[in-house]
């Protein structure tokens, strides 16, 4: 699927001609959940009261998306330094063991997650 509105729109309206409306909608990105709002709105459907719609990375268009998107936000730029750092050790060392790691994050809950 592409990571744009477009994409996820297709995606999201090709799923509802199988399926029934889902309780919820978690998206990778903020974009692609800024799509399945579009298709949500066109269809007809009620956000958040039909169904809850949500994304990941906090973009500033989420906050003027109709309703307000509800989003994960984290520090990018942490992630993209915590990224290089165990890149380069990899580079290193082919061998190094994977490594899990969780950087801080918070959920900012706005209108497309929760009833007024």
């Amino acid at each position: 699927m592409s990571r744009h509105p477009g994409g996820s729109a297709r995606a999201l309206e090709s799923y509802l001609r199988d399926h029934q409306l889902p309780e919820a909608i978690f998206c990778f990105t903020d974009s692609l959940a800024i799509g399945a709002l579009s298709v949500l709105h066109l269809a007809g459907h009620r956000v958040p009261e039909d169904v809850l719609v949500a994304g990941f990375d906090d973009i500033d268009h989420g906050k003027f998306a109709v309703p307000a998107l509800t989003t994960i936000s984290f520090d990018k730029r942490a992630l993209a330094e915590e990224v290089m750092r165990l890149l380069r050790g990899r580079m290193v060392d082919r061998k190094r063991e994977p490594v899990q790691l969780t950087l801080p994050y918070q959920l900012v809950k706005r209108a497309s997650s929760a009833a007024n």
